[in-house]
């Protein structure tokens, strides 16, 4: 099951709870068009480079088998996450990593 579709606006940041899921993006000569960039256990988040820049969601995220994640919607992930804004976009940098 997708979560959420590489190139899709973003409107929420999620939080896995349980289960695992990987991360693709679309690679030019990839078997099957996209490349497996990340793989998600529980404690670790995603989606909030969509919420904190104006890019689109940057990879296709699929659950491996169950996987139960808290979804934070942009106005609470604002409120929430707000003075924590710096600290979000400086892990982003570490994205680039796998890249």
């Amino acid at each position: 099951k997708v979560v959420c579709h590489e190139g899709d606006a973003g409107d929420n940041f999620y939080l896995v709870l349980e289960g695992s899921a990987e991360c693709y993006q679309t690679q030019p000569g990839a078997l099957g068009g996209s490349k497996l960039v990340g793989k998600l256990q529980p404690g670790q988040y995603f989606g909030e480079i969509a919420l904190l820049t104006p890019k689109p969601r940057q990879a296709t995220v699929r659950a491996k088998g169950v996987l139960k994640v808290l979804c934070i919607d942009r106005g609470t992930f604002n409120r929430i996450f707000g003075p924590l804004e710096e600290i979000l976009k400086r892990n982003m940098e570490e994205y680039k990593k796998y890249v």
